[in-house]
């Protein structure tokens, strides 16, 4: 769970049949305390062990004041109660429901009377997890109608909050799944995310994916956007470190360094210099084809296991929602084999990360080094300026365009350079000749 919310910068990641302890669970803690906080819900003592849920909470990317859990129904429905800094609560609920269309009625209808009956619950604002349970047939392959009754508890519990499922409104018409049984057996999409309204309509990014971890369900995940960050691009490039030692980029540099060398004697000696061609402008050239060539080669060297990990993806998408291909038996084993092919090369990837870190970790650890430090060290989300006042505006404005916040602070800072400087010429000269 660390690599994975590490990896995929999952700030929230909601797990059910946890079969985690109050003592597993304070172990967990304790070893990960610098980077994640786990919240578990499990069943009463003296029942089975077979359920459990908890929230798992990424401290890299998510910073919050305060945590309150509210169990609802232990290892079934659990939740949790968020308070940030100059933002509303997110009240956030976990599911984990019975199999059993009518253990799974019950179910729904037992978080109907708790809400009608607690004034003290607050609005539901997320719910999440597994609901062993489908809205429509086309989440189910072969497609089938689930329990009527169920289906319309669930529907009179996501009303009384406006819940709505967010994958499904963003694709009304595709079909992917994120549990299966065997390669001829059912699939189905019981692992769902619904949102307010309000969150709803700043969503994105709806995700069905391979989580890379001993697990038979896929992975749903989805972003949220605070209405009032400013924006924020993908940061500066940086040519990754270990390409320095590819033979093809070494060649490239020497032979564009050597031209760059011999324009800039000829630039220098008078005879090519002109005001499109400079030192400064050649200089600017070289860095923009390095730039360029190495970008292409990072595509090349880099993503192969990524890119092989995208195509059976396209290709299991293309598969399920392909209306030529009518044989079903056929179909599931398709399916069966890439899906097979993605968690074998999912794990690879995460396999290999965890070797490098653990290699890493083992030549440099408990050594004076930025590896160690940085592992002792406590991570904590950077803090964004959400907006700055613009400078002589009646009455004050505020701005979020990022852009703008940073011309206003290059602009505060090149006038604090300037405050208090003495440019009386012949108080200078005193002050020199002293």
């Amino acid at each position: 769970m660390n690599q994975l919310t590490r990896d995929q910068k999952i700030g929230i990641l909601a797990v059910q049949e946890t079969h985690l302890t109050k003592e597993h669970t304070s172990r967990l803690n304790h070893l990960f305390c610098r980077n994640m906080t786990i919240l578990n819900s499990s069943l009463p003592e003296g029942s089975t062990n077979s359920a459990g849920i908890a929230f798992v909470l990424n401290k890299r990317v998510l910073a919050w004041t305060n945590l309150d859990l509210i169990e609802i129904i232990p290892g079934r429905a659990a939740l949790l109660k968020i308070e940030r800094q100059d933002l509303d609560p997110l009240h956030i609920l976990n599911i984990y429901a019975p199999n059993a269309p009518a253990e799974n009625e019950n179910f729904w209808i037992a978080l109907n009377h708790e809400w009608s009956n607690n004034n003290t619950l607050p609005h539901v604002n997320i719910m999440l997890g597994d609901l062993n349970l489908v809205e429509s047939e086309i989440d189910r392959r072969p497609p089938h109608a689930d329990s009527k009754n169920a289906v319309a508890a669930l529907d009179d519990f996501k009303s009384k909050f406006l819940l709505a499922d967010g994958w499904r409104r963003t694709y009304p018409n595709k079909t992917l799944y994120t549990f299966g049984v065997g390669t001829a057996g059912s699939q189905s999409r019981i692992d769902r995310i619904y949102l307010n309204p309000t969150l709803l309509n700043h969503s994105y990014g709806w995700k069905i994916q391979n989580p890379a971890i001993n697990t038979d369900h896929q992975l749903a995940t989805t972003t949220i956007l605070d209405p009032g960050m400013p924006y924020i691009g993908k940061g500066r490039w940086v040519m990754p470190p270990s390409l320095l030692c590819d033979k093809q980029v070494i060649d490239f540099i020497q032979h564009r360094g050597k031209r760059l060398l011999s324009d800039m004697d000829q630039a220098d000696e008078g005879r090519l210099r002109t005001p499109t061609s400079n030192p400064q402008l050649l200089w600017r050239e070289f860095k923009l084809d390095l730039v360029s060539f190495v970008r292409s080669r990072t595509k090349k060297l880099f993503p192969i296991l990524d890119q092989k990990i995208n195509s059976l993806n396209k290709a299991l998408e293309d598969l399920y929602n392909d209306p030529t291909t009518t044989n079903d038996d056929e179909k599931s084993l398709q399916a069966h084999i890439i899906t097979e092919r993605i968690k074998k090369l999912t794990s690879k990837r995460h396999s290999k990360i965890r070797d490098n870190v653990a290699v890493k970790h083992h030549l440099t650890g408990e050594t004076i080094s930025r590896t160690w430090i940085q592992a002792n060290k406590e991570k904590r989300p950077r803090d964004t300026i959400k907006a700055l006042q613009t400078p002589n505006s009646s009455p004050p404005a505020l701005t979020r365009d990022s852009h703008k916040m940073a011309d206003i602070a290059r602009s505060h800072h090149e006038t604090l350079q300037s405050q208090d400087i003495n440019t009386d010429e012949h108080d200078r000269n005193t002050d020199i000749s002293r």
